[in-house]
């Protein structure tokens, strides 16, 4: 059953989540394209050059608020799948409600990371084009030829710390749709009517702040401990760093799998959501 949810929900987000993934490559060609344009610019062009330069400026601001899109129309895609007029459909199918919310956790994780993948290599384009004298293939070379290397001179600590760092991005993106979620179920929760729209969007940011303030002081608390405990000789040997990220990854890994279980606590009461 977790697979078919899973198909229908990538099937009810690719309106939006295929032209994203093609519309930040597109306008990440562009950028690279106009920056290439400007290098030809001499002085009699000036004001032209300043045109472009100011296109290239909304492109970038583009790419910059891309990042938000695929979030937002993720959160709005979770709140009409279960609580709008159209969710009740979806709450009186035979299945368990753990389940409907693990497949939109994990459609939501995969859209995103596969969104970040997309993000990387677009904004090395046009970041590359930029430090390369307008040639965004040489920058896609040159940061190619950078991680090449990076790989061959990891040593097994290093990698470590990589595999580590990856791990992160990728407990971090379901962490905030945990948060996220989680947020909506409390609005949609406690308001009724039409204000469990805003209710949800409310305990969005609330939820976001009070999880952010725990990680917080945890982090301070942890580092602190390590500043205290440690030696300055393990501090330049890098075990501290490699400690500190487990212990963050495995903090945010439970407080996903606490956010998640009593999210579906509360949509399994249902309450006051009529």
């Amino acid at each position: 059953m977790l697979k078919k949810l899973l198909k229908y929900d990538f099937l009810s987000i690719r309106r939006f989540l295929i032209p994203l993934l093609l519309f930040t490559p597109v306008l990440s060609g562009i950028g690279g394209f106009l920056f290439w344009i400007t290098t030809f610019m001499g002085p009699k062009q000036i004001l032209f050059s300043l045109g472009l330069s100011s296109m290239i400026g909304f492109v970038i601001l583009a790419l910059v608020l891309s990042v938000a899109v695929l979030p937002i129309m993720l959160v709005i895609r979770y709140y009409s799948g279960l609580y709008s007029d159209s969710g009740y459909l979806t709450l009186m199918l035979p299945v368990k409600r753990r389940t409907m919310i693990f497949s939109k956790l994990l459609c939501a994780f995969l859209a995103e990371a596969s969104y970040l993948v997309v993000l990387f290599f677009s904004v090395v384009f046009v970041f590359g084009g930029i430090a390369n004298a307008g040639n965004p293939f040489r920058g896609y070379a040159m940061v190619l030829v950078d991680i090449m290397n990076f790989i061959s001179d990891l040593s097994g600590q290093t990698a470590l710390i990589l595999i580590e760092i990856i791990l992160y991005v990728l407990v971090w993106i379901v962490l905030q749709f945990s948060i996220l979620y989680l947020g909506v179920t409390l609005g949609a929760a406690i308001f009724q009517g039409k204000g469990k729209v805003w209710g949800s969007v409310l305990f969005c940011f609330v939820t976001n702040s009070a999880v952010s303030t725990f990680i917080s002081l945890v982090e301070l608390a942890i580092s602190g401990g390590f500043a205290g405990l440690m030696s300055m000789q393990a501090l330049e040997n890098g075990l501290p760093m490699q400690f500190f990220l487990l212990i963050e990854i495995l903090m945010r890994i439970g407080i996903s799998v606490g956010l998640y279980f009593f999210n579906v606590r509360l949509t399994e009461k249902k309450l006051n959501l009529g």
